[in-house]
């Protein structure tokens, strides 16, 4: 979305990424970063993505980025029961892990959400692997 810190710092600060994306697989246990590139910037890249990264497992979010995060969270859990693209796959996994929440109960516990959460998750997160794809050079 564009609050996160991927959409200001890597793409509209540095400038390097026209599509940037993060998303976590429940289960795989991976969060992947998805950014688009140009060919001639990929080391530059890939070196301020990993150090935004880094410092974000480190330091944590801000306030301000709590906020944000659980202001666009929330649209989305709202907006998701009525777009059929998100309804069906929502319910999926909610037969699948028998998850009986409604979206209120859900939404509460997203305001529930504090920085030390967020803190001790990022304790156990560390960059263990990074693949570059890139296309042929002309």
């Amino acid at each position: 979305y564009p609050d996160s810190l991927l959409f200001i710092e890597f793409r509209e600060k540095l400038g390097l990424a026209y599509e940037v994306d993060a998303r976590f697989e429940a289960d795989k246990n991976y969060f992947f970063v998805y950014a688009g590139v140009n060919n001639e910037t990929r080391k530059e890249s890939f070196d301020a993505l990993s150090n935004i990264l880094n410092d974000f497992i480190k330091n944590g979010p801000t306030e301000e980025m709590l906020v944000n995060v659980k202001k666009a969270l929330k649209n989305q859990l709202i907006a998701s029961s009525d777009f059929l693209g998100s309804f069906i796959p929502n319910q999926i996994i909610n037969d699948l892990y028998e998850i009986t929440e409604s979206i209120e109960e859900q939404l509460k516990h997203v305001d529930e959400v504090q920085i030390a959460d967020i803190n001790e998750v990022l304790s156990m997160m560390q960059l263990t692997t990074s693949y570059i794809v890139e296309g042929v050079s002309e």
